[in-house]
């Protein structure tokens, strides 16, 4: 072959090799992959994501989530220290690699992308020395592996209704009350009642009228309108019910400077919390704030002894000064003077006083005047009963409050909901688990939605809202148990008026 013929053939060839290339790229838009890591640290032979550590590794996960570039692979890799033998330091590095894969599954990753495993003391950064200067060799190396594609254009509808809109179009009215500074005031709502002692609004000359305002939200139609959610950090909360309270005077927004009381509805758990929310664009962020007290620990005591009084022997007599007893008073002797002065017959009160210790001091809001004021009179024997009937929790804000519990989901039985629809400004997307009182809410990670962390095997009920054409649309899809959806499991039905979305919405309840 000449060196011309050489030449020609060679620059064909490259010719080739560059059209064959262009040409793959052409049939998948992702054109470079490249990969990130992160280094996750852990404290001395613990394999738990300290509060420091899981920020960072939620800041790397989100600050390479984009438009821009996808993730399509997570590798996560655990090491220990050189302390340990090789059979326990192996099962430690897989323990903390597992660490971080259910939290990047709980940010809306794939299960299917991610893959983790321990190497123990095998490949040591710092090959000797103390537990401090050992540090560096307590990780978890987090390789993400990411995929550049074209700008991905999120879907829109043709609409001048935003999402946005729809939840102000919507918002529940409030229940106006008005109190007086200085004053004990009773507020009573549909379902909660609000107790303002005097000191609520200190700031404010004794005497002046202040407008309070109170909505309340019960309902799962009310809560998806005002586009609310049950969880805090990525945990699924219960709740007991909502509220929204403001207060006015002179006609301007005050803050209360003291202490007041919201009564919720009794709940069936003994562990209800008062949570306090932040608004944002997502929605309602909430927050337990440290130092509230949930009054309801303090009367549990008094309704398990309320109780006993059915459990007594009906042989035995309850008389004081030749008068017969009833329910609510032997109740009152019981918490006062104290079992031992129930368990007898009652002949002489001053004697059985002065000579039986009380079990304990009633120490909780109204319950000390109630067991003072104590006879046949239905006024306190009706106070009492609203005292036990209800979850009464101590607020210093107003603003959103939430009566809740933390739902604990073991790891094991966690797994995210893909609902795969395509992503749309005037989308949202929940998911409500009915027999938990919860709701959580979908995520977009600018593919389809994701909302992680769920319990697997309860019933749930997906709702999907969205604004096209000047109309809200509704989807709603019960499952029996938490999965995956695609765009056709949602089927959306246009509403002309908002009475009608609202009616609609009303099955939810």
């Amino acid at each position: 072959m000449t060196m011309k013929h050489s030449f020609i053939f060679l620059s064909f060839s490259v010719f080739f090799c560059l059209s064959f290339i262009t040409k793959s790229r052409g049939a998948n838009d992702s054109l470079v992959q490249t990969t990130v890591s992160e280094l996750i640290y852990f404290d001395f032979d613990r394999s738990e994501l300290s509060a420091t550590e899981q920020l960072k590794l939620d800041a790397f996960l989100h600050s390479n989530i984009n438009k821009e570039r996808k993730i399509i692979g997570v590798n996560i890799n655990g090491h220990t220290d050189s302390y340990g033998s090789d059979a326990y330091n192996i099962e430690l590095s897989k323990k903390r690699a597992m660490a971080v894969y259910y939290r990047i599954l709980q940010l809306g990753i794939p299960k299917d992308l991610v893959t983790y495993q321990g190497f123990g003391e095998q490949q040591l950064i710092i090959a000797k020395g103390n537990q401090i200067t050992q540090k560096e060799n307590r990780r978890v190396t987090v390789t993400l592996t990411l995929e550049a594609i074209k700008t991905i254009e999120t879907q829109e509808f043709e609409t001048t209704l935003t999402l946005s809109d729809l939840y102000q179009n919507t918002q529940k009215p409030y229940d106006a009350f008005t109190i007086r500074a200085g004053e004990v005031a009773f507020l009573n709502g549909k379902n909660t009642r609000l107790q303002f002692m005097s000191d609520a609004f200190s700031h404010l000359p004794k005497g002046t009228p202040i407008e309070i305002r109170m909505t309340e939200y019960y309902n799962y139609s009310d809560m998806i309108l005002a586009n609310l959610t049950t969880e805090i950090d990525g945990k699924m909360l219960s709740t007991n019910g909502m509220i929204y309270v403001e207060a006015f005077a002179n006609g301007r927004l005050i803050n209360m400077t003291g202490q007041a009381y919201a009564w919720f509805p009794k709940s069936e758990f003994d562990d209800m919390q008062p949570y306090f929310g932040e608004e944002g664009e997502e929605g309602v962020t909430w927050e337990r704030l440290a130092g509230d007290i949930n009054e309801t620990n303090h009367l549990q005591k008094y309704y398990t002894y309320l109780k006993k009084v059915d459990e007594i022997d009906n042989s035995w007599s309850y008389t004081l000064k030749g008068r017969e007893l009833n329910k609510w008073q032997k109740f009152r002797h019981i918490v006062l003077f104290g079992r031992e002065y129930y368990e007898r017959t009652i002949t002489d009160e001053t004697k059985t006083v002065r000579n039986v210790q009380s079990i304990f001091e009633p120490d909780t809001i109204d319950v000390y005047d109630a067991f003072n004021n104590f006879s046949n009179n239905e006024v306190y024997q009706s106070q009492m009963q609203n005292i036990l009937d209800n979850e009464i929790l101590s607020i210093h804000q107003l603003g959103w409050i939430n009566c809740d519990r933390f739902y604990d989901v073991p790891e094991e039985s966690k797994r995210s909901l893909a609902i795969n629809i395509e992503p749309n400004k005037n989308l949202s997307v929940k998911v409500i688990f009915e027999k938990e009182n919860a709701i959580v809410a979908a995520y977009s990670n600018f593919r389809n939605y994701v909302a992680s962390g769920l319990p697997k095997d309860l019933k749930v009920t997906v709702v999907a809202i969205r604004t096209s054409n000047d109309k809200p649309e509704l989807a709603i899809k019960k499952l029996s148990k938490v999965q995956d959806l695609n765009n056709d499991d949602l089927e959306f039905v246009a509403y002309d008026d908002l009475e009608a979305f609202r009616k609609a919405l009303k099955v939810l309840d």
